[in-house]
């Protein structure tokens, strides 16, 4: 049995530089990763944000958090622990599988689309941290759901994003790696 694995979920733009820095990161940490694409091999620039967007929607929805729980479900037959970690629709995804008590834990950054799926209460240890731009998550509730609210706008962590905040991004990557060790 090997040891972790983090399933990373990217944005509405696709497998794109940011998620390849942030899968850089987590393997020298020692987490095998794997990148689902959820878009089928396209990938959308930043300033095709409503086009992205609409093709999420449209093609690959929110439903598709079914696939990542299958996958999940499936991986911890050979990894002692499986993370989930998405950042803004992949946060979203990762959030609609907190209530997969096999998974060994949750991270969702910046996930402005939870505020639909608020009833649910997470099975296992979850980490949401939110944006000031996210005003919801007051009302969601769990003894293992930790949520951190930064003051920086959606997709502060995301270098390459126009909402970029050096300061925020690395507090964020700081719970990030303290949530990890901490539920290893």
């Amino acid at each position: 049995m090997r040891d972790k694995v983090i399933i990373l979920l990217h944005e509405i733009y696709g497998i794109n530089q940011f998620i390849e820095d942030q899968a850089k990161w987590l393997k020298a940490l020692g987490y095998e990763v794997l990148i689902p694409d959820l878009l089928n091999g396209l990938s959308f620039s930043y300033d095709e944000r409503r086009k992205a967007y609409n093709y999420f929607k449209k093609e690959v929805g929110f439903d598709s958090y079914i696939k990542i729980n299958e996958l999940a479900s499936q991986l911890v037959a050979d990894y002692e622990k499986v993370y989930v970690l998405g950042f803004s629709v992949g946060a979203t995804l990762a959030w609609r599988c907190c209530e997969n008590s096999s998974i060994s834990g949750i991270i969702g950054c910046y996930g402005s689309r939870i505020r639909d799926y608020e009833d649910l209460v997470p099975h296992c240890p979850t980490l949401l941290i939110l944006s000031k731009d996210e005003g919801f998550g007051n009302h969601l509730i769990g003894e293992k759901l930790t949520i951190k609210k930064m003051r920086a706008g959606h997709g502060f962590i995301d270098k390459y994003s126009r909402n970029y905040d050096e300061t925020a991004a690395k507090e964020c990557q700081t719970l990030i790696l303290s949530f990890l060790n901490s539920h290893r």
